[in-house]
């Protein structure tokens, strides 16, 4: 029964925002980020909480490891 609700985050203007839509944003943060300096969890929730996205650092770093993208230490480039 679950399956056929989806859940979310509160956005800044009231609506709910789908955690596909919120793991499809974190996706396009960590693709055009500077790989000499990636974004860390914190600064990509400042980031999402400055588009109206509301949503933790633990929720982020989840995300981030179910989409096997590693820490912003291991994506950096030198």
């Amino acid at each position: 029964m679950k399956f056929f609700f989806t859940g979310g985050f509160s956005s800044g203007d009231g609506d709910t925002e789908s955690w596909e839509a919120t793991r499809q944003r974190l996706r396009e943060m960590i693709g055009t980020e500077d790989k000499s300096n990636p974004l860390s969890d914190e600064e990509i929730v400042a980031t999402l909480k400055a588009k109206g996205v509301d949503v933790a650092r633990r929720t982020v770093t989840k995300y981030r490891k179910l989409m096997k993208i590693p820490s912003s230490r291991q994506r950096r480039q030198y």
